[in-house]
This record gives structure tokens, sequence and C-alpha cells, in this order.
């Protein structure tokens, strides 16, 4: 595809070639010549560059609706020089990144955002790859399809726990401290921790609020409960969604009581996915 720059070029190169013969200027001839050589070039360097890229995606862990994901689109480089400027997307989660340069058989992880403005199971396809190099003349682009299957869970709606909602368990809870047991690994930071609990060298490679987790702060058990008479059914699912999240934050042992079905009390990573996913998939 012809580009704006590639179009006043082309001008150019019309009014030169016009005023060529008309004056028989070797000047305008030598203009036109070169003009016409860049546009060769362009031509044949483009399509060398764009020839070997490849490109694949690499997901979020958790994707939530209207929420930004932060992965990746990673792009591979097949040939023996290196590609310039090339621009990835993802046009089904409207995830866009660029690549300055790929090194000859080489790949670069280029970070991607992925939004989503609907709950559940879904289906990613065609992948974007696009450059004007070297010198905008010319844009190229190519589409290649990767499937990928996604769950999209409910937005982590805020909130006071209520009736309905999250509600303590029959164990006996209390109020967990920092230092209280022995280390248990580190968690995502939620409103209410102490700063103290705050593990400042995970925070920082992370990006985002880290704490340490204790053995003796798994003891709050609650069950996150989902209105059936609820007048808005999607904030109810996101209110839930963000008491699930909220409450495995805390390293709680956490039910889930759908209308559809329920869950046991558990802990653990795995069981925050699969409480999730069921509120992901829980019909409208």
């Amino acid at each position: 595809m012809v580009t704006p720059t590639g179009w006043a070029t082309g001008g150019l190169a019309a009014c030169t070639a016009i005023v060529a013969l008309v004056t028989a200027n070797n000047a305008a001839f030598w203009l036109l010549a070169a003009i016409v050589a860049l546009f060769v070039v362009d031509a044949i360097a483009g399509k060398a560059n764009l020839a070997g890229v490849t490109v694949a995606r690499r997901l979020p862990g958790d994707l939530y609706v209207g929420r930004r994901g932060h992965g990746s689109l990673v792009a591979r480089n097949s040939a023996r020089w290196a590609a310039y400027a090339i621009q990835l997307g993802d046009e089904d989660g409207e995830a866009e990144a660029i690549a300055p340069s790929i090194s000859a058989r080489g790949e670069r992880d280029c970070a991607a955002v992925w939004t989503f403005d609907r709950r559940g199971a879904g289906r990613l396809g065609t992948l974007r790859i696009r450059s004007a190099w070297p010198f905008g003349l010319f844009e190229r682009h190519r589409e290649v399809d990767v499937p990928a299957e996604i769950l999209v869970y409910p937005p982590p709606l805020g909130g006071a726990e209520r009736h309905g909602g999250a509600l303590p368990g029959d164990g006996d809870a209390h109020d967990p401290r920092p230092g209280d047991g022995d280390f248990a690994g580190i968690r995502p930071y939620v409103p209410g921790d102490p700063p103290r609990s705050l593990h400042w060298p995970t925070t920082a490679r992370i990006g985002a609020p880290m704490v340490v987790a204790r053995a003796g702060d798994a003891t709050e058990q609650c069950v996150v409960r989902v209105d059936p008479a609820a007048p808005d059914r999607e904030r109810e699912l996101g209110r839930a969604c963000g008491e699930v999240v909220r409450a495995f934050g805390r390293g709680a042992v956490v039910g889930l009581d759908l209308p559809s079905r329920s869950f046991d009390a558990r802990a653990g990573d795995g069981w925050r996915r699969a409480l999730l996913e069921a509120l992901a998939r829980e019909p409208a």
C-alpha cells in the first residue's frame, strides 16, 4: 500500500518528468532518475524486510472485562538479515506493539496490552504484521492466523462485604499480622495490608505492590455468594469476582455459591482460577 509519503514522492516524480520533457534539462532527468531509484530500492528492501518475520502472542495469566491485561507480542525473524520498524497488532484484543529491530534469526518480545468488553469464553484469530521501512513510501502488511482460546473474567469490582457477599465460615478466623507464622510465599498487596509487610525486591521487579505471606495468614474462611435476584446481573458477578480476588489475596480459604452450582471453600491459586472461571461462564 502506498503511504502519504509515497503519494507525495510520486507527485514530485510526475512533476519532475514533465519539467524534464518540456525543458530537456539534464538536471531534471537526473532528479527523476534518483526518485525512480528511490521507489525501486524501497520496494525491494521493504519486501525483504518482512520476508522472514512471524509473530506469536503471550497472553496475560488473567483477563478481566474492562481491565488492561499486560502480555506481549513476540516477533521472530527467520531471515539471514535483520528486520526493522515492525508494527504488530492483534485486532481481537486491540493489542499493538512495535519492534524497532529484530536481529537475523532472532526474536524480540514486545510489550502489549489486551482489553476486552465481554466476559466468557472467546477466540482470538489473526495477528497483523506491518512495516513501511526503509523510506516510508510503501507500507507492506501480512496477516497470520494464530488461533487462541481465552476466558475473560468479570471485572473485579470493589464493595464492602455484605449479606449475599463474602460471609465468614464456620472455622475460627483471626486478624493475621505480619510476622505471625512461617514464611509462606509472596502474594499481591490488598487494601488493609500494613506497609511493613511489603516485600520491596519483588515489588520492584514486578512493578506492583507485593507482600510477604505467612503460614498463619490462611485461617480466614469465606463463601462468596451471588444473589440470583440482583437487578444488575453483570455487576453482581463483578462484585463477586472482586471479593474472590481480594479474599485469595488475603490468603483466605474461599468458596463460591452461584445460582447454578456451589463450590466448597479451598485455598490455592488453582482453586482461585477455578472460581473465577465459574464466574466467567455463569449464564447471563
